[in-house]
């Protein structure tokens, strides 16, 4: 995960964990209790190993805004 506040960059790696095969396609999925702040950017980069296959990533951020 990345964010920003001014001009100092902020990566947050987070750990996937497995939880099962779901009609033929792994599951991981990353839970994590975090504060980050930031002034207008949050991005999400996800890296995986397999080349020849395809993928996909949903991402659900919720948390509240001060």
């Amino acid at each position: 995960m990345y964010t920003g506040l001014g001009t100092s960059p902020s990566n947050l790696d987070l750990v996937v964990m497995p939880q099962g095969i779901v009609s033929g396609q792994a599951v991981f999925v990353a839970t994590h209790t975090l504060r980050a702040y930031g002034d207008s950017l949050l991005q999400f980069n996800i890296n995986r190993d397999n080349a020849t296959t395809q993928g996909y990533a949903l991402i659900c951020v919720s948390g509240y805004l001060l």
